[in-house]
């Protein structure tokens, strides 16, 4: 018996031991992620938090659903194409993006805002330094925490994407009427595991959802059950008067958590259970058999889901980020996109640049304080051919940085050959020399 207990005990300890190396290798950063920095900004930007800070109290103070819609924001942004930004590029005549595909119509204009202010204001004191991206990610951790949720550390140091696409949305976000393995299938292919699902779903103990979302499980539900079962009968009959009208007025909505709609808690898991979610989603969490031991077990203890919601999310905040120049860049607008992407045409290589409404395409200020020739000249009347460009010929990223406030409220065409950049705009043509290499 004697010689048994050490057995157990040495079991017992190296169960222990696989069980954190696995939850380490689980929680561990990618490699795209390894450079990221908690003080990356010490010296390039050293008021990056505190700018931050002012801009983001003052909109929260100002306007208090800022939280919420930001968190939200966060998350669609991460889970497309990775913690990189693309949710804020603007669609134009030639790209629709991210944020104009259907799922993303309803999010919230006042986290877009905050993003663009605290970027307003950033540019001011350390120009082209600070990503849109970990203006974001750091915007959706302190708004969290001014509503009551928990701190989790934001390694800084990502580069704003590139490509920002409606197309890669679809089959990538949560949607309210998803079953219970489509939500998991969504999460599991970002390496988060049912747990960490459940635990970033509590964002929901926060912010508004739109009645058009969930208006399918209270009106009309099947042909012979007016309401989905699973919604408490006087809450589905509330849901019901306040969404009356939702059909003409589609921004009628009502707050997720009615028990405490202002304060990130764990009261959204003990609502869950009593019928009181008010998407579909949240429903089918609280009644499938993967999830419900997860809803029981926050709604029973909040520190442990404050620990859980911060990890999960940490984790996400470092999905697919871009650290390297030949997928992302530093935005000198939130919503603009420098390089949109290089187009083989023929023998001919186009760099299409998104426009930001510069109402003549010659008249824009440009900071040309990097370029090796910090000249522009400007040629009026017809630009007549435009020559081929050579064999070795490139955009560079130099050039990326300054082309910001170039382009006219029409994307333009844009022509590189050995360092000169032509574009046509309109009848009119512009020369650029920019630094080759």
């Amino acid at each position: 018996m004697e010689e048994k207990k050490p057995r157990a005990l040495l079991s017992l300890f190296l169960c222990l031991i696989l069980i954190q190396i696995s939850s380490a290798a689980s929680a561990a950063p990618t490699s795209s992620s390894s450079s990221l920095t908690l003080n990356y900004y010490g010296e390039s930007c050293p008021r990056f938090e505190q700018i931050l800070q002012q801009v983001i109290t003052d909109k929260q103070i100002t306007t208090p659903t800022t939280a919420a819609a930001t968190l939200r924001l966060f998350l669609h942004d991460c889970l497309v194409t990775g913690s990189d930004g693309s949710i804020l590029i603007t669609s134009t005549p030639f790209n629709v993006a991210e944020r104009d595909a259907d799922i993303n119509l309803s999010l919230p204009g006042d986290a877009f805002d905050v993003v663009v202010r605290a970027k307003t204001a950033l540019e001011l004191a350390c120009p082209a330094v600070v990503s849109c991206a970990d203006i974001l990610a750091v915007a959706a951790r302190d708004l969290l925490t001014m509503v009551g949720g928990p701190y989790y550390p934001v390694l800084l140091g990502r580069l704003d994407g590139l490509v920002s696409a409606a197309s890669s949305v679809e089959g990538n976000l949560p949607r309210p009427a998803m079953t219970a393995d489509q939500l998991i299938d969504i999460f599991a292919r970002n390496g988060f595991s049912v747990r960490e699902m459940v635990a970033l779903s509590g964002a929901h103990t926060v912010g508004f959802s739109h009645c058009k979302e969930f208006s399918y499980g209270i009106y009309n539900y099947t042909a012979s059950m007016s309401v989905d079962p699973r919604y408490n009968p006087r809450f589905a009959a509330a849901l019901q008067r306040a969404c009356a009208n939702y059909v003409n007025v589609s921004s009628l909505s009502v707050v997720n958590d009615v028990m405490t709609p202002n304060k990130f808690d764990n009261q959204y898991y003990v609502n869950l259970p009593r019928g009181l979610g008010v998407l579909g989603s949240d429903h089918t969490l609280a009644n499938d058999p993967r999830t419900r031991p997860f809803v029981d077990l926050y709604g029973k203890d909040q520190e442990l889901f404050f620990r859980d919601f911060g990890n999960a999310i940490q984790k996400l905040s470092l999905l697919g980020v871009k650290v390297s120049k030949k997928d992302g860049e530093i935005r000198r607008s939130s919503q603009l996109a420098t390089l949109q992407g290089i187009e083989n045409v023929s023998s001919k290589v186009y760099l299409w640049l998104v426009g930001v409404g510069v109402p003549e395409a010659i008249g824009f200020p440009l900071d040309l304080g990097r370029l090796d020739e910090p000249k522009w000249s400007k040629q009026e009347g017809t630009c007549g051919s435009i020559r081929e460009v050579k064999e070795g010929a490139r955009p560079v990223h130099s050039w990326h940085d300054h082309v910001g406030s170039l382009a006219t409220s029409l994307a333009q065409p844009v022509l590189m050959e050995h360092g000169r950049a032509y574009s046509l705009a309109g009848n009119r043509c512009m020369l650029g020399m920019v630094r080759a290499g």
